[in-house]
């Protein structure tokens, strides 16, 4: 296949702003290698869009790269040395992340086995997918071996060669074909790829956890995932990921009331949205899919509450929950309840969310001063006041606490 060269496509200085950069780059250039950006940042930058990082594809093998950077006084990182990566940080700001050039030998569907090469299409065939598979040099050529770019235009997302062979090279190719689709997909995607994805999907229970929540998360994040989750529902993906029924329509007004509103995409409150989950299958999904603990925390206090918050609930009820539940998961819980009603009243209580939250005056030493000895009675007797200050709307001020804490001590 002929090298398709389009010319002035990137401005060089799009690339080589950043000092750092420049750095890697002459470092590499200066000993006579090839060096390219390849991938996302090179997508990314075409599409009119904020590019997050920078990778480099480079014919010089990983032993020359280490040299190379350490003779130039650069801190190199064998991040994936057997896969030939080198993460570069010459400094305080960009980490540069640098591959040699590989073609599989092996493959298994979740890991391959590589050896080095030094032609570029070569490299660019086992990428997943065309708009993936871009190059360009620090002057602003990008290298476009199979209609990246006019995929990118028309908002096309295939898969590089035939999709059933890119995806049982490695099985996370099915999430990411739905990743890029949701982001750069417009109009019906490609009927072998949906099939292929189809086929596979009993092959998700392979991948690892980690890497299967980076790509759902990435998928729900996404501005308008709706159409994206409906083509994983028809080809039994969603199924293999999430126990239980999902609600489609949920999600997508929920991604259609952020929009409008102009507020920031949670995924774990769309992943809520979109899955009807006990609180077992929550834990399940949290360690299947080995979420941080703040992650875990945060869905399962989602579904743990869901439906707490109702249209028509009397303002001191809402501020009692407000308080006991904090600003985030109550508002958390309010869009998913405005998502889930057509009831405009649930407005109130998204907006209740903004409102200070009422500080409890008293404390453990409180309770100990009133002559309650150290020990779990402290924190039940400190309770057992806030629950009395809680029904009284937050009315009394410290003094009428400390004489309700005199009491019942």
């Amino acid at each position: 296949m002929a090298e398709l060269v389009a010319e002035g496509t990137i401005e060089p200085e799009d690339w080589t702003f950043d000092g750092d950069i420049r750095r890697v780059l002459d470092t590499l250039e200066a000993d006579g290698a090839a060096v390219r950006f390849v991938g996302g940042c090179v997508r990314d930058t075409i599409a009119g869009r904020r590019v997050e990082d920078y990778d480099l594809a480079t014919n010089a093998v990983p032993s020359r790269i280490l040299g190379l950077l350490k003779k130039a006084g650069i801190k190199a990182i064998p991040t994936g040395i057997e896969h030939g990566t080198v993460t570069a940080a010459p400094g305080f700001g960009q980490a540069v992340q640098i591959t040699t050039l590989r073609r599989d030998v092996a493959t298994d569907g979740r890991r391959a086995v590589v050896s080095f090469t030094t032609d570029w299409e070569e490299d660019a065939a086992r990428r997943d997918l065309t708009i993936n598979a871009l190059s360009a040099d620090r002057d602003g050529r990008v290298y476009d071996y199979f209609g990246g770019i006019e995929d990118l235009e028309n908002g096309r997302v295939r898969f590089v060669g035939n999709p059933v062979d890119r995806i049982a090279e490695d099985y996370l190719r099915i999430l990411r074909y739905f990743r890029f689709y949701a982001r750069f997909g417009r109009g019906p995607p490609e009927e072998k790829a949906i099939a292929a994805c189809a086929a596979a999907a009993d092959r998700l229970g392979t991948l690892s956890g980690e890497r299967v929540w980076y790509e759902m998360r990435r998928i729900l994040a996404t501005p308008s995932p709706g159409q994206t989750l409906y083509l994983m529902e028809e080809t039994g993906v969603l199924g293999r990921l999430l126990p239980g029924p999902r609600s489609l329509r949920t999600i997508v007004d929920l991604a259609r009331i952020e929009r409008a509103a102009s507020l920031e995409t949670e995924p774990l409150r769309r992943l809520a949205a979109l899955a009807t989950l006990s609180r077992r299958d929550a834990r399940w999904v949290a360690r299947r899919m080995r979420m941080s603990r703040g992650e875990a925390d945060l869905l399962d206090a989602l579904v743990a509450h869901r439906g707490v918050l109702f249209p028509g609930m009397p303002s001191a009820s809402a501020r009692r929950l407000l308080y006991r539940l904090g600003a985030d998961v109550f508002r958390h819980l309010a869009l998913l309840e405005r998502a889930a009603s057509p009831e405009p009243e649930c407005d109130r209580l998204t907006d209740m969310a903004a409102d200070p939250s009422p500080r409890f005056p008293l404390s453990g030493g409180d309770v100990m001063k009133a002559g309650v000895p150290e020990g779990p009675a402290v924190g039940a007797f400190l309770e057992a006041v806030e629950d009395w200050w809680i029904a009284r709307a937050f009315g009394p001020d410290r003094e009428a606490c400390l004489g309700r804490l005199r009491e019942i001590v």
